[in-house]
This record gives structure tokens, sequence and C-alpha cells, in this order.
């Protein structure tokens, strides 16, 4: 079975943003609500079951990986893979409930990979934040939504 350099990254950015929820305390995220997925779909991931409530998180391999022509070594090149972080709730019908909680969870993540090591992953030498909307109301046929989205950026040194 294959075992991508992409979705080893992704695996462990599931892993510490579950791993941040217990020590945190992100009100009202469970751990099986934070999936990594295809694309960052809330609706359909709620309607296959992917996940099971919102909030959720889903983390995917959406955006372009990067390929800088000058760095690395003379063995070894850096790539620098995106992971999108989608944090998905219900949408508030108020304008100024939870406001504090929304930017709180955002801030957690970010905090997890700003200037980082990747744990797990022994060639991610640095992962940094791409900030995405901070605040993207988003609606479907049967379901309105909130989202807030940054995109972790993975700098992986590997050999050629």
């Amino acid at each position: 079975m294959p075992n991508s350099t992409h979705k080893t990254i992704l695996d462990a950015v599931r892993t510490a943003i579950v791993a941040d929820l217990g020590a945190s305390g992100i009100d009202g995220i469970e751990a099986a609500d934070v999936k990594v997925v295809w694309v960052p779909a809330p609706k359909q991931a709620l309607d296959q079951g992917v996940i099971t409530k919102f909030p959720a998180i889903l983390i995917s391999p959406y955006g372009i990986e990067q390929m800088p022509p000058n760095a690395g070594t003379v063995g070894a090149d850096d790539y620098d893979y995106p992971c999108h972080v989608c944090i998905v709730n219900a949408a508030d019908m108020s304008l100024t409930e939870r406001l504090d909680l929304y930017l709180y969870w955002r801030e957690r993540i970010r905090n997890l990979f700003q200037n980082q090591r990747l744990s797990g992953v022994s060639g991610v030498w640095r992962t940094y934040i791409v900030p995405g909307p901070i605040s993207d109301n988003q609606a479907s046929e049967n379901t309105a939504f909130w989202a807030s989205m940054l995109t972790v950026r993975a700098v992986s040194r590997e050999q050629r």
C-alpha cells in the first residue's frame, strides 16, 4: 500500500489537533469529528457520515504544493505541502454569540503549527500558517454553516 509523504503529514496535523483538543479544552469539538478528507466539503462530509455533527474540523490536501527551486541540499529537495484546515459549525443566527469561541479555536490551531516541527514526520523541518478567511458564511440547500480556514504548510526535506 502506498505511503505518501503528503498523507503522512495530513495525518500528523490531525494527530496534533486531536491531542490539543484535550489539553486546551476546545469546547464542543470532539476527536471523532476531526477528519482528513479529500476536499473541504462540510455538508458532504456530514451527509456521508464522515463527521457526525458540527462543530468539526476538516483537514485536506487542498491547495498547491510548492517546490522552491533553490531550497534543499545537493542530495535532497524541499517540498512544501498544503494542509488546509477548515473549522466548521452550524451557522449562528446571532452575529455576536460565540465570536470569542470561534476566534479561540482558530488561535489554538495557529499556535500549534506556526514555525514548529511536525511530530511524527521526520523529514518535516518546519511548519507555518497561511491565513484564510476568518469567517466565511456558506449556505447549501438544507444546511447553513459557518467556516474558518487556514492552511498549515509543512516543509519536508526529501532525498532524490
